[in-house]
């Protein structure tokens, strides 16, 4: 059997054990109930609408300055965001935006 001293001892080390395994249960339980993670919203492309002639050229811009891998349809774009428009007319996304690609007509001429 243990001394009455041993006792004691385990006593309380056994009380500082328990409140070490609440407080951490505490913690563990306001992390995972902690405030919701904010969704990222998408980075603004300028210039948010343009109109091109197939096979002209337009730089765009993310406005908040974040590196982004660019995509698009109707043409292609460089890394840098350099887009070629193709040589078809039609609506083509840029990002996830649309983009508008259609022939102009010179102004003076018949």
């Amino acid at each position: 059997m243990l001394s009455g001293r041993a006792r004691i001892v385990l006593f309380w080390v056994t009380i500082a054990t328990m409140v070490v395994v609440a407080v951490l249960a505490g913690m563990t339980i306001l992390r995972a109930c902690g405030s919701p993670t904010p969704e990222e919203s998408p980075p603004t492309i300028s210039p948010a609408e343009i109109s091109l002639c197939p096979g002209e050229k337009h730089q765009f811009t993310i406005v908040e300055g974040i590196d982004v891998t660019w995509e698009a349809t109707g043409g292609r774009i460089t890394e840098e965001g350099l887009f070629i428009a193709a040589v078809r007319e039609g609506a083509f996304q840029l990002g996830g935006r649309q983009l508008e690609l259609a022939p102009r007509m010179s102004q003076g001429r018949p």
